[in-house]
């Protein structure tokens, strides 16, 4: 049998829950659970995407966890932990601290309806990432100072940090659209119950089923040419993980390729994985070699990658996507060394191109 699409390269793995399958174009096996042909779409699927309201897509039952700006790194990370997510809008008082770089970007809103809504003014959005680039320029014995700093002085070390994004829950999903096929990961929802958050993964669920979008999903992802093809930066196996932070910070990164000496991906590293550890194992976890760490962070077992080729269906990147919660997939060569990558970004931002057409 030959796989088609989505492939994942295990490196530890419980052989009896695996099928071997061999592609008569590669030159190696792949050890991989068997992929399902097609991503199940919506049983009621929609041809008014892009004017439908934005409630109809935004989570209603997940209000939006914040994280006071006097707050602590180390209790905003422990916040990430707790409540599984990758960014805390901060609250405070915009008279007492400095305010997103970027400004406050309000879709269907006013300024007063803003303030209305939540209770304190945002002073920005602190990613995990703008933890994890501050970590990568840390020195050991200073991480424990860092970690008791005030978490809003760490806002805006990401590119996304530096903005807030917010649209109202009225407002028609074509303008999201465009912010979330850019790079920016995530809008505040304002004018309902509670303020929400509408993320990247909602607004693909809701693309999902739009009829219009069929055909693209039945494409492959090279004739959509959405993934990057040069200067794939790497980690090799025996990087630590402060080489790596650093690495994805000098890249403007969110997430690294692990690699064996051959160039073959065994393992995907971001920041979400530095969750797994508690504050007080940071400054030792972050001298562990990738490899150790990802293995530690996801219970003795090195995570293995999920990836494709450039011949994988669009509808495939998406169900793993959805189905297993990751945010990017790298694309192989037929020897297994990554050549691109899929993001999020670039699936809404193809899409959004099609449905604009």
């Amino acid at each position: 049998t030959k796989p088609n699409g989505i492939i994942v390269l295990p490196i530890k793995v419980n052989l009896s829950k695996l099928t071997i399958y061999t592609q008569p174009d590669c030159s190696f096996a792949f050890k991989l659970p068997k992929p399902k042909d097609h991503f199940t779409m919506p049983a009621t699927p929609t041809a008014s995407f892009i004017s439908d309201p934005v409630f109809k897509y935004a989570p209603p039952k997940k209000p939006m966890v914040t994280v006071p700006a006097r707050a602590t790194v180390q209790d905003a990370l422990r916040l990430f932990k707790a409540s599984n997510v990758l960014s805390l809008p901060v609250l405070g008082s915009n008279d007492e601290f400095m305010p997103a770089g970027g400004g406050v970007h309000l879709a269907g809103l006013s300024a007063s309806d803003a303030s209305r809504d939540i209770e304190g003014e945002v002073v920005g959005i602190l990613s995990l990432l703008d933890v994890v680039y501050s970590l990568s320029s840390q020195p050991r014995e200073n991480v424990p100072e860092l970690l008791n700093q005030q978490c809003w002085k760490l806002i805006g070390n990401c590119i996304e940090g530096q903005s807030v994004w917010a649209v109202a829950i009225g407002e028609p999903m074509k303008t999201v659209l465009e912010p979330l096929s850019k790079g920016i990961h995530r809008m505040i929802v304002l004018g309902g119950e509670h303020p929400m958050i509408l993320s990247q993964r909602d607004v693909l669920r809701g693309l999902a089923g739009c009829d219009k979008l069929a055909q693209f999903w039945g494409s492959s992802v090279e004739s959509q040419f959405i993934f990057t093809k040069d200067n794939i930066v790497t980690a090799s196996v025996s990087d630590s993980v402060s080489t790596c932070l650093r690495t994805m910070r000098s890249a403007s990164v969110q997430a690294l390729p692990v690699v064996d000496t051959q160039g073959v991906i065994v393992a995907n590293f971001s920041a979400s994985d530095v969750r797994a550890f508690g504050t007080d194992d940071l400054p030792s976890m972050l001298q562990q070699n990738v490899a150790a760490f990802l293995s530690m962070a996801h219970g003795d077992l090195l995570p293995a990658p999920v990836v494709c080729t450039p011949h994988a269906h669009m509808s495939q990147c998406l169900a793993a996507m959805l189905e297993g919660r990751m945010h990017r997939i790298w694309v192989v060569n037929s020897t297994g060394v990554p050549i691109g990558i899929v993001a999020m970004t670039d699936i809404i931002a193809a899409a959004r191109k099609h449905l604009l057409e």
